[in-house]
C-alpha cells in the first residue's frame, strides 16, 4: 500500500510541475475588446496580432518572454491553464491582462488569411495603402471577434473608409466588410 501511495503522490507532483500547453487559436480579453491568435510549436508561444507577430520563448515553468526589438520593451505570458493566458511586463508582474481561449482554430480561419492578403496589398498598391489597411483591420476583426464585436468594429472601419473613397456606395473589400455593415455605416 505504501508503494501505491508513494507512486500516486509522485505522479501528482510530476503532473503539477508539468508544462501546460495552451490551446491554439483565438484568445480574447475578458471585456471582449481585443482578440489575438496564439500558436504553439517547439516550445515557442507565438501571439499573432493585427499589427505584429511576437514569438515568446520558454523561460521556465509556464512562463514565456518576448522583447520587442523595435522598442526594447519586455513582455511575459504565463500559461495559467490550457484556455487562459496571463500577460504582463516582467517589471510589473502584478499588473496583468487575462486572455481567454475563444476557440477559433489558428491558421484555418479564412478571414485571417484574407487579412494577410490585404496586408500584402498595402505593399503592392501603396497609392491605396490606407484603404487596404482598413480592409485588413476589418478582416482581422471578422477572423477573431464575436459577430457583435465584428459588426461594431467593421461599422467604424466602414465609416472611415467612406471618408476616403470616391464611390461611397461600393465597398472596396466586400469579403471583409459585409454588405449590410457597409450599407448601415452612415457618415455623420
Amino acid at each position: 500500500m505504501r508503494v501505491f501511495l508513494t507512486s500516486l503522490f509522485t505522479l501528482f507532483l510530476l503532473r503539477a510541475a508539468a508544462q501546460i500547453v495552451p490551446n491554439q487559436g483565438t484568445y480574447t480579453t475578458s471585456d471582449g475588446n481585443y482578440s489575438l491568435s496564439v500558436t504553439f510549436k517547439d516550445n515557442v508561444l507565438t501571439m499573432i496580432e493585427p499589427n505584429k507577430t511576437s514569438p515568446y520563448q520558454h523561460a521556465g515553468g509556464n512562463i514565456y518572454t518576448f522583447t520587442n526589438p523595435k522598442n526594447n520593451i519586455a513582455y511575459a505570458v504565463e500559461v495559467v491553464d490550457e484556455k487562459t493566458l496571463s500577460c504582463y511586463h516582467p517589471g510589473t508582474p502584478d499588473n496583468r491582462t487575462k486572455l481567454v481561449f475563444t476557440g477559433v482554430a489558428a491558421g484555418t480561419n479564412k478571414y485571417a488569411q484574407l487579412a494577410e492578403a490585404y496586408k500584402k496589398k498595402i505593399k503592392d498598391d501603396p497609392a491605396n495603402t490606407q484603404a487596404w489597411a482598413f480592409c485588413a483591420a476589418a478582416a482581422w476583426a471578422r477572423a477573431y471577434s464575436s459577430e457583435a464585436q465584428y459588426k461594431d468594429y467593421a461599422t467604424k472601419v466602414a465609416k472611415s473608409l467612406k471618408l476616403i473613397i470616391v464611390d461611397k456606395n461600393k465597398c472596396p473589400c466586400e469579403d471583409a466588410i459585409t454588405p449590410d455593415v457597409w450599407k448601415d455605416a452612415k457618415i455623420e
